[in-house]
C-alpha cells in the first residue's frame, strides 16, 4: 500500500510494547472467539514472521486478506469484528495513523481492501475476496460491481460468471442471473449445475417452455441415471400444469422403461389418463398397481382409482366387485366405502338392498348428511317420495346458513319428480 493512500507515523512501531501487547491481544481474543486453533495458530505464525522479519519484508498485505476473508468468512459479525480489530491492531503496529482517511481504529477489513485497490485496481486476487466478502455479508449491490469488474478483468471465467450470476439472484434480479447463466454455457456448454439454476429460474420468472428446454438439455448431459430421472418427473410435471399430456405421458413412459415397477410413476400417469378421461388407460395402469405392490396403502389408492373408472364406464358390476375389495382393504373408510355400494346397489335395480345398507350405515352415523341424502334419493328411485322429503326437511332443518340453498334445490326436484 503507497503513501498516497496510508499516512505512516514515522514512530518506530516495530519497537513499540504497546502495539505489540495489542496485536497480542487481538489475537488472544480471535482464538477465544473463533475456537478454531487452526485459524488462530495461522494468524500467530504469520504476525510472528512479520515481527521476526520485517527487516527483509514489507508487510505482505495480500496474505493477510486471504486470512481474513478467505479462512474467516464463514463466521458471524460479531466475529467479524474480531477480525476487524485486528486489522487495526496489525496496521497501527506498523505505524499507520489512518486507511483512505479513516482512522485505524475505525478500520474493516474491507476498509483494507478498498485501500489498497485504489493503488493497485487490477489486483484480481484483493478484488475477488472483497466481491466474495460483500455477498456474505449482504451488500449485494456492492458484490454486483465488484464481480462485474473482475468478469471484464478475465471475460474467460466461468467461475466468475457463475460468481456475478449469484450475486444478481441475491438481488432478486433473475433476468440479469439467466443473462450471465447463459454466458457460462457458451464457453461451458455441458455444465449440468448451470443447466439446474437456469431451469429453476426460468420456472421463477413464470418461462415455462423455456425451463422444460433447460431440463431436457440437462437430461443429456447427465450420467447418473437417478439423477436423469429425477430431471424427467420434474419435465413431465410440467407438462401436465401445461395440459401437454402428451409430452408428460413420454416422459412418464420413458421411466417406466428403466423402473417399470415404479408406482409414483404409475400413479402420475393414472392421474393424467383420468383428466384425459381415458378411462380404459386409466384401468390397465391402476390394475398394474394393485397387482405388483404390496403395500396396502397403494393397492388401496388403485382401487379407489379403478372404482372411479369402472363407474365413469357405468361398468357397475366390475364396479361392485372393486368397491367390495375396498371394504376388504384394513385401511378404507367402511363407512364411505359402504355409501359408494349403497349407491352402485340402487343405480343397478337393486334399489331395497341398496336402502336397506344405507339405512345400516346410519345406526353408525345417524347424523352423515352424504349417507342421509343418498338415502333420500334412493327413495326416490323407489317411489317413496314422502319419505325422501321427511329426510330432506330434516338435513334442512340441521344446515347451516351456506347448506340450505343447496339442499333446498335438491328437494325442489323431488317434489317436481314427485309431481
Amino acid at each position: 500500500i503507497t503513501s498516497s493512500v496510508l499516512k505512516f507515523s514515522g514512530k518506530d512501531a516495530f519497537l513499540n510494547t504497546r502495539r505489540l501487547k495489542q496485536i497480542d491481544t487481538s489475537i488472544s481474543k480471535i482464538k477465544k472467539t473463533f475456537n478454531n486453533q487452526s485459524l488462530y495458530k495461522e494468524l500467530k505464525d504469520r504476525l510472528d514472521y512479520y515481527v521476526n522479519k520485517q527487516a527483509e519484508t514489507k508487510y505482505d498485505y495480500l496474505n493477510l486478506f486471504r486470512i481474513l476473508f478467505g479462512k474467516a468468512i464463514d463466521i458471524s459479525n460479531d466475529l467479524s469484528f474480531v477480525c476487524s480489530e485486528f486489522v487495526a491492531s496489525v496496521i497501527d503496529f506498523l505505524g499507520i495513523d489512518a486507511v483512505g482517511g479513516k482512522p485505524v481504529s475505525l478500520t474493516t477489513p474491507d476498509d483494507l481492501a478498498k485501500s489498497y485497490l485504489k493503488s493497485k485496481k487490477n489486483n484480481f486476487e484483493v478484488r475477488r475476496i472483497l466481491a466474495k466478502n460483500y455477498l456474505e455479508m449482504g451488500a449485494f449491490e456492492e458484490a454486483v460491481e465488484e464481480a462485474k469488474k473482475l468478469v471484464k478483468m478475465n471475460p474467460k471465467d466461468s467461475d466468475l460468471k457463475i460468481f456475478l450470476a449469484n450475486c444478481y439472484k441475491k438481488m432478486k434480479e433473475p433476468q440479469e442471473a439467466i443473462k450471465s447463466y447463459l454466458e457460462v454455457l457458451k464457453e461451458d456448454f455441458d455444465n449440468a449445475w448451470v443447466m439446474k439454476n437456469l431451469a429453476v429460474l426460468y420456472l421463477e420468472t413464470n418461462q415455462k417452455i423455456s425451463a422444460i428446454k433447460m431440463y431436457e438439455k440437462m437430461v443429456d448431459f447427465i450420467e447418473n441415471q437417478n439423477e436423469k430421472i429425477e430431471v424427467q418427473i420434474i419435465i413431465a410435471e410440467l407438462y401436465t400444469t401445461m395440459n401437454d399430456f402428451a409430452s408428460a405421458i413420454a416422459q412418464y413412459n420413458s421411466i417406466l422403461s428403466v423402473y417399470p415397477d415404479d408406482v409414483a410413476t404409475k400413479k402420475a400417469l393414472v392421474d393424467i389418463y383420468e383428466m384425459q378421461e381415458k378411462y380404459d388407460d386409466m384401468i390397465s395402469i391402476a390394475q398394474s398397481i394393485e397387482k405388483t405392490t404390496i403395500d396396502e396403502k397403494e393397492v388401496l389408492w388403485s382401487l379407489q382409482k379403478l372404482l372411479v373408472a369402472y363407474k365413469a364406464l357405468e361398468q357397475y358390476d366390475e364396479a361392485l366387485e372393486i368397491a367390495y375389495k375396498i371394504k376388504e382393504n384394513t385401511l378404507s373408510d367402511k363407512i364411505r366405502i359402504g355409501d359408494e355400494i349403497a349407491q352402485i346397489l340402487v343405480q343397478t335395480g337393486k334399489i331395497e338392498d341398496g336402502i336397506s345398507l344405507f339405512e345400516d350405515l346410519l345406526e353408525t352415523m345417524p347424523q352423515d348428511k352424504e349417507l342421509n341424502k343418498n338415502l333420500a334419493k334412493a327413495y326416490v328411485e323407489n317411489g317413496q317420495f314422502e319419505t325422501a322429503v321427511s329426510i330432506f326437511k330434516k338435513l334442512i332443518e340441521d344446515a347451516n346458513y351456506y347448506e340450505v340453498e343447496s339442499l333446498n334445490k335438491e328437494l325442489s326436484s323431488i317434489y317436481t319428480e314427485w309431481g
